[in-house]
């Protein structure tokens, strides 16, 4: 006997952790319960952070598993790092001249 099973499909947004569960929706956004996270309108933002919905992604709940580099660094540190690093070099370049 098959039987078939369908994993549920939650989107967190990646800024503050906020949990988007279609079945709930986000009433006081305007999004009725039931409403897909593909269904949202661009001009949706988290509730709790106010991040724009591109920042979400989908998660099934599965454990994050860290593939190499180092744990501590994510994408926002990075991101963080070269601003600081392009600037302060900007300030000098122009000191120089």
């Amino acid at each position: 006997m098959a039987t078939e099973t369908e994993t549920k499909q939650l989107w967190v947004c990646t800024s503050c952790g906020f949990v988007y569960d279609p079945d709930e929706g986000d009433p006081d956004g305007g999004i009725p319960p039931g409403t897909p996270f593909t269904e949202i309108p661009d001009t949706w933002f988290c509730p709790v952070c106010g991040a724009r919905s591109e920042r979400a992604r989908t998660t099934c709940h599965a454990p994050m598993r860290h593939i190499k580099g180092w744990t501590w660094l994510d994408n926002d540190g990075v991101n963080l790092a070269a601003t600081v690093l392009g600037g302060g070099l900007g300030m000098l370049g122009s000191l120089i001249k």
